[in-house]
């Protein structure tokens, strides 16, 4: 079950982590910082 288990929490991991740097992202475009 862990083996089977592990696979979505993974993939909910990966999105949420992709969801993160996007946020990230946009508010230094709203406080007009550039990388």
């Amino acid at each position: 079950m862990s083996r089977r288990a592990g696979t979505p929490t993974t993939k909910k991991v990966t999105q949420l982590v992709n969801v993160e740097e996007h946020v990230e992202g946009f508010r230094q475009v709203r406080e007009g910082a550039s990388p």
